[in-house]
């Protein structure tokens, strides 16, 4: 079975001619069979102002992966302490205070995904398809469940149980004290697939998923039933790329908003959609290409797509308000920091923009690819780079 890394197929897009012109202007005529098209260099816009964060520490935790690979994207901060999965197979503890590392311990050739917690355990995948369960304290192994394959999400954790997806597009859920499976469900496997997927979401008693088939599901958390599915997928070309349509990006649920009856989420080579969250049915949807999570917020939703632009769409109705094109790379997640949309790309970037307007404030060069999505908790902004160091803002 053929199957894609998620870093391979963003190089293969960040390498291809210029996408819609973002900015406006005239149509471009098509190139002549004997004249080939030229391709358009893009000039990443330059502000001419930082962000203004401060770094408060800069803590290096792993040595950077391979050209076509990545450390896991999803990273914990929870009360005092940040916890860190890494290509080369650890689980990090570090102290969200000073950056200073706790413990440091092996668990497989590469952790995938990335890591939840609990208020005693850390939990990780590996490519070798086991579940691992430590103690929080320590780092000890607490127990160790071997799954079908590839653990290809982060966990979730949702009370007795952990929750992952595999790459062979299946949701399981395990005891949280003892590893045992609880349940599993299960979708046929896809040839084509990024080799990543979105750590499942709970609300309430459902568990909202995304397939490499591009069908999102609302499982039961008690026992895994389905309560409804629906397909983000779009018919388009005949391409390799056409035919990955996966939901990568995850299920977006506001839960502290009017619109907190709404599930937003978009696929690859597909749509971002707005659901109704007790159904499944469309409330309404566009057609867009994303791999990253949408942000709501201040009831919009911002989504960085697979042409290194950020847009915004109206929550209600989807309707589209700005779109910004910041890089000729792969964006990260946006997140809402300090009233600004922060966002990060592999090429070193960090950039800040006004929500209602999409005006860049402000871009840092970093120095480091930035492949995890921004974390932002007790007013301070983290980043985990692809070069293996963690940053904490203010």
């Amino acid at each position: 079975m053929r199957r894609f890394w998620l870093i391979f197929a963003v190089l293969i897009f960040s390498g291809c001619s210029s996408g819609p012109n973002w900015l406006g202007g005239e149509a471009k005529k098509a190139p002549s069979a004997t004249e080939p098209e030229a391709i358009e260099e893009f000039n990443a816009p330059q502000p001419g102002k930082s962000t203004a964060l401060v770094t408060l520490w800069k803590s290096s935790l792993a040595s950077a992966p391979g050209k076509y690979d990545q450390h896991p994207g999803r990273f914990v901060v929870d009360r005092e302490e940040i916890f860190v999965g890494t290509f080369q197979g650890h689980v990090v503890c570090v102290s969200a205070q000073d950056g200073r590392e706790k413990w440091n311990v092996a668990i497989a050739e590469t952790v995938m995904g990335g890591v939840a917690v609990d208020g005693q355990r850390v939990f990780a995948g590996t490519i070798n398809g086991e579940m691992v369960a430590l103690d929080r304290q320590s780092g000890q192994e607490l127990w160790r469940t071997q799954v079908s394959t590839t653990v290809a999400s982060a966990p979730t954790v949702a009370g007795t149980r952990v929750l992952f997806m595999t790459l062979d597009n299946r949701t399981y859920a395990l005891d949280v004290q003892s590893g045992k499976r609880i349940w599993m469900h299960a979708r046929p496997p896809q040839d084509l697939v990024m080799h990543g997927a979105a750590p499942p979401e709970v609300v309430n008693n459902g568990v909202f998923v995304g397939y490499s088939s591009g069908e999102v599901f609302a499982l039961s958390l008690e026992n895994g039933t389905p309560l409804w599915s629906q397909n983000l997928t779009v018919a388009r070309g005949r391409g390799e790329l056409d035919l990955i349509q996966d939901v990568d990006a995850g299920v977006v649920i506001p839960t502290d908003s009017k619109m907190k009856a709404r599930a937003f989420t978009v696929n690859h080579q597909g749509n971002v959609v707005a659901l109704h969250l007790s159904t499944g049915n469309y409330v309404w949807k566009r057609i867009l290409s994303a791999v990253r999570p949408p942000l709501f917020y201040q009831e919009k939703l911002y989504v960085a797509d697979m042409d290194g632009a950020l847009q915004a769409l109206n929550g209600e109705d989807g309707l589209p308000l700005w779109t910004v094109r910041l890089s000729s790379g792969l964006l990260t997640a946006p997140v809402q920091f300090r009233e600004r949309i922060f966002i990060a790309d592999n090429q070193e970037h960090l950039f800040s923009l006004d929500p209602l307007t999409g005006n860049l404030l402000g871009r840092d060069d970093l120095g480091d690819p930035i492949l995890a999505d921004p974390l932002v908790r007790d007013g301070s902004l983290y980043l985990w780079t692809n070069d293996g160091n963690l940053i904490k803002f203010q």
